[in-house]
């Protein structure tokens, strides 16, 4: 209701956010976050420890935030994220007109992230085709492949066990889409969303190319 904007929303991104900071910072060639939420950081002299530099690091290392679209590009983003959406929303049932076995649903929230970077941030690596289409759909492999495994040792629908299902897929979905150099965000998403969602169980591997 009323409380899901704070939870899971901004606590859930929060989250992220502080154990982005924690991990990404253990290496060398990361600093995150690039852009801090108000003015860039002094320079300051560099520390001479190394938990003095890990720590720096949580300040943001500077880079600007990236500016406002203006209104009009904004008009184009949202008549594409509404037309893709609404395609996705409207399709099986025109489709199942002709092919009854035409699968559902293809609104998964995995396109939600899908749509915001492809409409919006049109200019990103991770917007492009390659990445769009090959990223999600390995996102979706991983996520039925966790389930199948764990179903073969009994464990399929364990509520136990969910969180590690889930931690798997999306890591294993980074890792891969890392190898593969089609790094594309809403495919961890829709390897999450297959394992927590137990009506898209039975697509088994039909999800990935549903």
């Amino acid at each position: 209701g009323a409380f899901y904007p704070l939870f899971p929303c901004l606590l859930g991104a929060a989250i992220f956010v502080a154990i982005g900071m924690l991990t990404n910072n253990l290496s060398a060639a990361r600093a995150y976050p690039q852009s801090s939420w108000g003015a860039a950081p002094a320079e300051a002299a560099p520390p001479a420890t190394w938990l003095g530099g890990y720590l720096a690091k949580f300040r943001g290392a500077g880079v600007a935030p990236p500016p406002r679209s203006p209104l009009t590009q904004s008009g184009f983003s949202f008549f594409g994220a509404f037309v893709a959406i609404s395609t996705l929303g409207l399709l099986p049932k025109a489709m199942k007109m002709v092919i009854p076995t035409f699968p559902e649903p293809l609104l998964i929230g995995g396109f939600g992230a899908m749509a915001v970077l492809l409409f919006s941030a049109t200019k990103a690596p991770l917007a492009q085709p390659k990445n769009t289409v090959l990223g999600n759909g390995i996102g979706a492999f991983v996520g039925v492949a966790i389930f199948k495994a764990f179903e073969l040792a009994g464990k399929g629908d364990a509520p136990e066990l969910l969180w590690l299902r889930v931690a798997l897929a999306v890591s294993l979905t980074i890792v891969l889409q890392e190898l593969t150099g089609t790094v594309h965000p809403p495919g961890g998403a829709t390897a999450f969303l297959f394992l927590i969602m137990k009506p898209l169980h039975h697509l088994s591997f039909t999800f990935v190319v549903s």
